[in-house]
């Protein structure tokens, strides 16, 4: 009888087991004990999203401390998950090859990445190997590169080159699917008086497809040549980035530019240490500041509420393809999480976003971000274009603003880099 019972007990479905440890939770999360309950919460939280149907449940039975605590809990997992979605995912790649033409590698590395990975002026006998298990796209690639030795990728806003050449080991860093890595630090020495010498950091900030990252400031904590010469006038001091592109399937990585304002020592070889950290900015939620609703219902339309405004100023549909004349402002305070984060958009009666594309800016997509100037506003005036499918009714345009920003940073330390 012991037996069959021992057996019974391992014959208990799974489901039932995770179903007693969350109650079990629950009952530690209504603990008098904080450490005990504040120990529950964060084992619920890391359950994710899976328990949100539970947890949710629960809401309708409890009262009091222990519904605030669950409440809690489900608002930090939304968000993680919110989080996650705007972050993206790095594309992922399997490939065991041995000796195989290059050309054939980034075939297949671009057939399951679904971004765009060439080779560019390689020889046609170019082979190679390379063994990858779900490995990120980036680092997959760099793999390749650094087996082969005479192989180095090069990354654009829309593709991933392969091209012939010595392979250069970068100083990278690689975080919750972003790829960042410094290309070169080039040291000019003009002729005469050290003063006329200048530097130029070139970097790049590669991102998951998709991900809603609005934009990126270089932070840097220290920068110091073999010299022992402090490049930075200000310590700490920060170093605004080129924007990714934004809104754009295709995005792949943005070019980062950095003239540091204190040029190395005359003897200098290397910089010595350059740490600091990326900072960027994910907009979580957006709030609708004005809405025109049937925007097509005439030529011009316009709204005002405060000091926000959404325009109208004319409209034209020939074929499939709508180009609206759109002019909005809405206040853009210096000091708030979202500053630089309104945007218009355009929607359909199912609610969702139209893809289109701006004729006066090189990016596209569904939305389009408002210029920050120096009177505290935000404003854009401009033409959008969209390309509409057959029978897509028109619903709303709507002038956003975020309501919650999350910043995510990367931080780095890279040592040893050779001035050219």
């Amino acid at each position: 009888m012991r037996a069959f019972a021992l057996i019974g007990a391992l014959l208990i479905p799974p489901a039932q087991e995770q179903a007693a440890k969350f109650r079990e939770l629950v009952d530690r999360l209504d603990s008098e004990d904080i450490a005990v309950a504040d120990d529950a919460a964060g084992e619920l939280t890391r359950l994710g999203t899976a328990a949100l149907p539970s947890l949710r449940a629960e809401l309708g039975k409890r009262q009091g401390e222990l519904r605030r605590r669950l409440e809690d809990i489900v608002r930090r997992i939304e968000r993680a998950e919110k989080l996650a979605k705007a972050l993206g995912a790095p594309p992922l790649v399997s490939l065991r090859a041995k000796d195989r033409p290059v050309r054939e590698i980034l075939a297949d590395l671009s057939r399951q990445s679904g971004l765009r990975v060439e080779g560019e002026g390689l020889p046609e006998d170019a082979r190679a190997s390379l063994e990858a298990d779900r490995a990120p796209l980036w680092t997959a690639v760099d793999d390749l590169c650094r087996s082969h030795g005479g192989l180095m990728y090069v990354f654009t806003p829309k593709r991933l080159l392969v091209r012939a050449g010595p392979y250069r080991n970068l100083p990278r860093k690689s975080e919750r699917g972003f790829f960042f890595f410094l290309d070169v630090i080039t040291w000019t020495k003009n002729a005469g008086a050290a003063a006329d010498s200048y530097m130029d950091v070139q970097a790049a900030l590669v991102r998951p497809p998709r991900s809603a990252i609005h934009d990126a400031t270089l932070i840097i904590e220290e920068f110091a040549d073999d010299q022992g010469t402090n490049l930075l006038a200000d310590p700490g001091g920060s170093f605004a980035l080129d924007e990714p592109t934004r809104d754009d399937p295709e995005a792949l990585a943005v070019q980062l530019y950095m003239y540091p304002p204190t040029p190395p020592s005359e003897q200098a070889g290397a910089i010595a240490k350059l740490k600091g950290r990326v900072s960027m900015r994910a907009a979580l939620e957006f709030r609708a500041l004005l809405t025109l609703r049937n925007p097509l219902a005439q030529q011009a339309s316009r709204q005002l509420s405060g000091k926000s405004r959404l325009e109208i100023k004319s409209w034209k549909r020939t074929g499939a393809e709508l180009r609206v004349a759109v002019s909005a402002s809405c206040p853009d305070p210096k000091d708030a999480p979202g500053r630089g984060l309104a945007r218009v958009v355009l929607r359909d009666s199912r609610g969702a976003a139209l893809a289109g594309r701006s004729e006066s800016s090189p990016y596209t997509g569904a939305t389009f971000v408002l210029e920050e100037e120096d009177d505290g506003m935000a404003t854009l005036d401009d033409a959008l274009v969209f390309t509409l499918a057959e029978g897509t009714e028109v619903a709303s345009l709507e002038l956003l603003q975020a309501s919650d920003v999350e910043t995510i940073s990367i931080p780095f330390e890279f040592r040893d880099i050779p001035l050219r």
